[in-house]
Protein backbone atom coordinates (compact mmCIF):
# COMPACT_ATOMS: atom_id res chain seq x y z
CA UNK A 1 0.00 0.00 0.00
CA UNK A 2 1.22 3.71 -0.29
CA UNK A 3 1.20 6.16 2.12
CA UNK A 4 -0.80 9.55 0.75
CA UNK A 5 -0.17 12.87 2.44
CA UNK A 6 -2.07 15.43 2.18
CA UNK A 7 0.94 17.52 3.47
CA UNK A 8 4.43 17.05 4.67
CA UNK A 9 6.37 13.92 5.34
CA UNK A 10 4.45 11.94 7.45
CA UNK A 11 7.35 11.41 9.84
CA UNK A 12 5.50 13.22 13.01
CA UNK A 13 2.83 11.16 13.08
CA UNK A 14 1.57 10.74 16.84
CA UNK A 15 0.85 7.95 19.00
CA UNK A 16 -2.90 8.62 18.32
CA UNK A 17 -2.85 8.27 15.11
CA UNK A 18 -0.86 4.43 15.31
CA UNK A 19 -3.21 3.72 18.47
CA UNK A 20 -6.69 4.75 15.59
CA UNK A 21 -4.84 1.84 13.26
CA UNK A 22 -6.41 -0.67 15.57
CA UNK A 23 -10.08 0.44 15.15
CA UNK A 24 -10.19 1.01 11.29
CA UNK A 25 -10.01 -0.69 8.11
CA UNK A 26 -6.75 -1.69 6.22
CA UNK A 27 -8.79 1.01 3.78
CA UNK A 28 -9.64 3.78 5.73
CA UNK A 29 -6.61 4.23 7.80
CA UNK A 30 -6.31 8.06 8.94
CA UNK A 31 -3.12 8.77 10.58
CA UNK A 32 -2.81 12.15 12.05
CA UNK A 33 0.40 14.30 11.97
CA UNK A 34 0.66 16.46 15.15
CA UNK A 35 2.65 18.94 13.19
CA UNK A 36 -0.05 19.19 10.78
CA UNK A 37 -3.66 18.81 13.13
CA UNK A 38 -5.03 17.13 9.44
CA UNK A 39 -6.04 13.69 8.15
CA UNK A 40 -3.70 11.92 6.35
CA UNK A 41 -5.24 9.13 4.37
CA UNK A 42 -3.69 5.60 4.07
CA UNK A 43 -5.13 4.42 0.77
Amino acid sequence: QELSLARGDGAGISDVGRLNLTFLEPSEILLFDLGMNEPMIWK
